[in-house]
């Protein structure tokens, strides 16, 4: 197999993931943050219970009686976690901000993987997502007087909903990192499929989610227009089914780290689909957290392979001591 080949997977993945943002944002204005859990997550589940019985019955079976806690406490935390904290910030915030606001997960699982799964943390590393990390957080803290203003809302409020909106990348970040030992069999344990492991969370979603259902969301169905049921489409297949298992299938075979600096596209995408879909105008703010994510991915996934000019030679050479100048790390 191709080394590349992960890469383009996570691109593709990328690609679908920076959409998400413009679905939910459309679909936030017909339906509250706790229904499209709903409309989203019953849906998946029935779907990925089908795939587990049709393809994966004997795999799922041998893997349920020692993982099924795992299953479910994996479940809540993407569920209630990430998507339902996503749901709600962009209640408020529009699609491109809340993409580049998701965008310091990637900050989170460096730093968890070197501290919980003792995968290496370069100054390359370090250097490339804290780039990234500062133009989200002048979006955050500053988008207020900028973005905020254009849609009247006030600074308060535009940081208190991408205060709410961070928190999804921190319990995804946690997510990632609880997984990734599972997968690769590390720590001793056995090592679990990508299909059995994102299944094995997904199919309880839809449980979780029937306490929130109610008598007005059937007659509400009635008056969603088709592109309701188009983006929570794209929402189930695309973004969930396909793009989950993707990013965990690379995930195997490249580092936690690295493989979540590669979700900085993320965000570049999510600001594409805003524009198109929904007329978004991109603020000064967001173009300039976008560029820290550029240089960020740059810099990170170079790891220092590049060859440097030969006075940053000397500086990196007296910053790392013994290391070869062009090597940091």
């Amino acid at each position: 197999m191709s080394r590349f080949i992960p890469w383009i997977v996570l691109l593709g993945v990328s690609i679908a993931w920076g959409g998400a943002f413009t679905a939910i944002r459309y679909l936030v204005q017909y339906v509250s943050a706790e229904d499209l859990l709903v409309w989203r997550f019953i849906p998946t589940s029935i779907m990925v219970i089908i795939l587990i019985f049709g393809w994966h019955r004997k795999e799922f079976a041998r893997s349920l009686p020692r993982l099924w806690w795992l299953f479910l406490v994996l479940g809540a935390l993407w569920l209630f976690g990430y998507h339902f904290t996503l749901n709600l910030g962009e209640t408020v915030l529009p699609a491109a901000p809340a993409g580049v606001i998701i965008s310091t997960y990637p900050i989170f699982t460096v730093f968890l993987a070197a501290i919980f799964l003792g995968e290496s943390l370069t100054k390359w590393k370090v250097a490339g997502g804290l780039i990234g990390f500062a133009g989200t957080a002048l979006l955050m803290f500053a988008g207020g007087s900028g973005e905020g203003s254009g849609l009247d809302l006030s600074v308060g409020m535009w940081i208190k909903y991408s205060l709410i909106t961070l928190i999804a990348p921190i319990i995804v970040a946690f997510h990632t990192i609880i997984i990734r030992p599972y997968l690769t069999g590390k720590g001793g344990r056995e090592p679990v499929s990508t299909f059995v492991i994102n299944y094995g969370y997904m199919a309880p979603t839809g449980f979780m989610v029937l306490p929130l259902m109610h008598s007005g969301m059937v007659s509400d169905a009635t008056t969603f227009p088709v592109g309701f049921w188009l983006w929570l489409g794209f929402l189930v297949v695309l973004c969930t089914l396909l793009a989950n298992i993707g990013y965990f299938w690379a995930l195997q075979r490249i580092e936690a780290g690295p493989v979540s600096i590669s979700t900085y596209l993320i965000p570049l995408f999510s600001i594409g689909y805003a524009h198109i879909f929904l007329g978004e105008s991109i603020g000064l703010y967001t173009w300039i957290a976008a560029f820290c994510i550029i240089v960020g991915v740059i810099i990170a996934g170079a790891g220092g392979r590049f060859t440097l000019p030969a006075a940053a030679q000397a500086i990196v050479t007296r910053l790392n001591g013994k290391n070869p100048p062009g090597r940091a790390g």
